[in-house]
């Protein structure tokens, strides 16, 4: 069994703030877009990838923020820490070798043993809205709301319509 939920960014507390997530085709996934309210997200929250990206960013954010409220500039380094490698590798929908026309049962929702096939079934009986989606399949309403399908089977709905997520 191969089981991936991927990294996406936790962009929720973003949207609760009215702000409007946007869609990176590079890495294929939602991060901050437009935002709404005076507020600022740094590190995975923002799709930053790797520690030493996400220290430098919150270094960043930090200084401006001590800037903005009048604070002088703190005297020290920023903490430096191993580079490594970035974590996100750009991969969403079924897993490779389970496209449309193979028999291959490729689960997107592990909670509700959803499959790519049911979400293309979904398209295929006239569901347009992912919502209508979500519904007919039932992907996304286990206990983590979607937090480990979501995207995926939004990408299987999407190739399916021969639409961009």
């Amino acid at each position: 069994i191969l089981m991936s939920a991927g990294w996406t960014p936790s962009v929720h507390l973003f949207s609760q703030s009215r702000g409007k997530v946007a869609f990176n085709d590079e890495t294929k996934r939602f991060v901050p877009g437009i935002y709404a309210q005076d507020c600022v997200s740094v590190g995975a929250c923002n799709g930053t990838d790797g520690l030493s990206a996400t220290v430098d960013e919150a270094y960043a954010a930090g200084a401006k923020a001590a800037k903005d409220a009048g604070s002088k500039p703190a005297k020290g380094t920023k903490p430096r820490v191993d580079a490594g490698e970035s974590w996100s590798r750009g991969m969403l929908g079924a897993a490779p070798g389970a496209g449309a026309d193979t028999t291959v049962k490729a689960f997107v929702d592990f909670q509700n043993d959803v499959t790519a096939k049911d979400i293309r079934q979904a398209v295929h009986e006239g569901m347009r809205s992912i919502e209508h989606v979500k519904r007919f399949t039932t992907n996304g309403m286990a206990t983590d709301q979607g937090k480990t399908s979501n995207m995926h089977g939004l990408a299987i709905a999407a190739e399916t319509l021969g639409k961009p997520i």
